[in-house]
């Protein structure tokens, strides 16, 4: 693990497809340990988070696969709803890609389960589920290169102004194959 004194961190590689993770995912600089308010929704933070760089690598997958998303944990209280969104990038290559020209599709979302205030959210989920989230790339996707954007939109605070919290990451992808594998490719990234 790399310990940069950040709430964000990244294990050094993902132990399924050997890619570095400070390639597999868009890095922010400097890295950030805060949230992305909704004051700077009309900004490129929220794409990718704060001053978020393209990955230099693609995380290779096939439609259908699932992709499994690691955070190292999640502080208590912070309820919300899980969110993925695809992007195609231009040429089949993300590692150089402009985030703002980015034309993101909702692929996955889960929300609030059941019950009264805080209530069960899709984060209750993760955190159960070993702090990581599994989102299945979708079976009719052609091959090429795509940005997933996970993203965590922590509510706990949000009858404040500017209180929702979200936490947009997004990594690279490349497609190539129409068949299916029964392996889940992993991306680590960590927060504390």
């Amino acid at each position: 693990m790399v310990d940069d004194g950040s709430r964000l961190r990244l294990c050094k590689s993902s132990p399924i497809n050997k890619i570095p993770a400070s390639q597999q995912d868009h890095t922010t600089n400097p890295t950030t340990t805060s949230q992305v308010t909704p004051d700077t929704y009309q900004t490129p933070d929220i794409i990718c988070h704060k001053s978020g760089k393209p990955g230099k690598a693609h995380i290779p997958v096939v439609a259908g696969q699932t992709v499994q998303l690691f955070w190292n944990t999640w502080p208590p209280g912070h309820s919300g709803p899980v969110i993925d969104y695809l992007a195609a990038c231009a040429n089949n290559d993300c590692s150089t890609v402009d985030k703002t020209a980015l034309k993101f599709a909702k692929i996955d979302q889960v929300g609030l389960h059941n019950g009264p205030a805080p209530g069960n959210w899709a984060v209750n989920d993760l955190v159960s589920n070993n702090n990581s989230w599994v989102v299945t790339v979708p079976a009719s996707l052609k091959a090429g290169a795509y940005v997933l954007r996970h993203e965590i939109v922590s509510l706990h605070a949000a009858r404040s102004d500017n209180g929702a919290q979200n936490y947009p990451q997004c990594v690279n992808l490349s497609k190539w194959k129409h068949e299916k594998q029964n392996n889940t490719s992993r991306f680590e990234r960590m927060f504390d």
